[in-house]
């Protein structure tokens, strides 16, 4: 776990004493308002209508696949229906929106560019991309917290607790080292703290929030990932390609200057499911237009970020192909830069009917052929299209929600996940905090108990992977 340590704390002690000397002990808050405790004792009461938006409740045509455009056999297209939010368990994963607001308060001045002191000394420069990829294996998504968008719009806190999550704490990272857990994605919906273009402000605000939460994963010594998740300005067709590079690479340029002297454990992914929205395109692998449009869009941003100052130069950055699915057309399409830092990210609820599907089944059996085909041909796929050559893969976003089959779940994850290590390729559980109700049930861990809720699945991806826990 990093040392906190440096001029600025020992500055902060020194003036704690002569405060103390003078006025009889009035205590130096500062350091509170950063690390200290983020969430109350939980609310009991079910959010208001207002904080879960309904396309976030209930499965609408616009986030689940229809019968038309349902994914075959071979299919491994996550399907935003996985950000549906369930109910919250009340007496437990719900946070009151007052508590979260009161956390805005943090002091960021003086801090927007400055990095955690005492990084790690490892020599990330000679690294390959392969070997750093290989640095981490277990990773778990902050999932429905920066990434919602309801909220008052006003603070990030607000956004960040909307979809009934509590806001985030060091001390849940923590609890993800200690439990085996190398990586964190941090999905963020910027939209709603933006200003309009050409210079795309990004509110300080809320980008200090963002820069929070990574701190806390420096903390405890976990790798981190931060992206463009659910903006709805990016789709890819050629006639939006100008406006959506032009806004993408402003926002990147400014989140690039914030994190400049943030060293490689920061991995910037440039967009988390770019896809024809609400077409019978959207889930099942585009169009040769818009896989190339996101080429485009991928190789602007990798510009983008080599053009900034700092660690940006040698950073890790992850490109997805159309909506970062495993399919053989998208995969196939995916064209990089020429530089030699990229890591290419895959989402993969597969197979669709066991993970995805709540109308699927709950059964999975290892010595079916049938159950084990998706995984071993989107592992196939990986390998000889990226992995072979020497390009690394993260599958980002991988889970198989909740049926009351926790057996079989353990054993599809043990599966997976062991088939994944034998090529290579990290895995990134999807956690939207979501344990009881009528949606997508992908909750792993409590954000507000700190503890692992499903063990029998987290000790059969740590078997599976060969993690030691701390």
């Amino acid at each position: 776990m990093r040392k906190m340590a440096g001029l600025r704390k020992i500055s902060i002690i020194l003036l704690s004493v002569m405060v103390i000397s003078l006025f009889g002990g009035c205590q130096n808050t500062s350091e509170n308002n950063r690390t200290g405790n983020q969430v109350s004792e939980v609310s009991t009461a079910t959010p208001a209508a207002q904080n879960t938006p309904t396309d976030e409740t209930t499965p609408t045509a616009d986030t689940t696949p229809t019968a038309e455009i349902t994914p075959t056999t071979e299919d491994t297209t996550s399907g935003e229906a996985k950000e549906v939010t369930a109910e919250p368990t009340k007496s437990t994963e719900v946070s009151s929106e007052e508590d979260g607001e009161n956390k805005e308060t943090a002091d960021m001045e003086g801090e927007e560019n400055s990095a955690p002191v005492d990084q790690e000394d490892i020599d990330f420069a000679s690294m390959t991309a392969m070997e750093f990829v290989s640095n981490f294996s277990l990773g778990w998504n902050l999932g429905n917290t920066m990434d919602a968008t309801g909220g008052n719009k006003k603070t990030a806190t607000s956004q960040e607790t909307s979809w009934g999550n509590p806001a985030t704490t060091s001390e849940l990272m923590a609890t993800l080292k200690e439990n085996g857990f190398s990586i964190v994605r941090i999905p963020v919906t910027w939209q709603a703290f933006t200003g309009d273009g050409p210079e795309y402000k990004i509110n300080e605000e809320f980008m200090g929030r963002v820069k929070e939460i990574v701190d806390y994963c420096y903390e405890n010594d976990l790798y981190v990932i931060i992206n463009m998740h659910h903006e709805e300005w990016y789709d890819p067709y050629t006639e939006n390609e100008d406006a959506a590079t032009l806004q993408l690479t402003a926002m990147w340029a400014q989140i690039a200057e914030v994190f400049k002297d943030y060293d490689e454990h920061l991995i910037f992914e440039c967009m988390n499911e770019p896809r024809l929205r609400n077409t019978a395109y959207e889930w099942n692998g585009g169009t040769a237009e818009a896989r190339a449009v996101i080429n485009h869009i991928n190789a602007a941003f990798v510009s983008t970020i080599r053009e900034a100052s700092g660690k940006n130069k040698t950073r890790f950055l992850m490109l997805p192909g159309y909506a970062a699915s495993g399919e053989a057309a998208v995969i196939n399409d995916i064209v990089l830069p020429n530089d030699d830092r990229l890591i290419v990210s895959v989402h993969a609820y597969t197979p669709y009917n066991f993970a995805l599907n709540k109308s699927g089944t709950s059964a999975w059996n290892a010595a079916n052929a049938a159950d084990t085909r998706d995984i071993d041909n989107l592992m196939t796929r990986i390998n000889d299209k990226f992995i072979s050559q020497g390009i690394p893969v993260i599958i980002g976003e991988f889970g198989a929600m909740n049926k009351d089959n926790d057996e079989d779940r353990a054993a599809w994850a043990a599966y997976y996940t062991g088939q994944a290590a034998k090529t290579g390729v990290p895995c990134v559980w999807w956690d939207n905090g979501a344990f009881s109700g009528t949606g997508e049930l992908f909750g792993l861990v409590s954000r507000t108990t700190y503890k692992v809720r499903y063990q029998n699945i987290l000790d059969a991806m740590v078997s599976a992977m060969g993690i030691t826990q701390e």
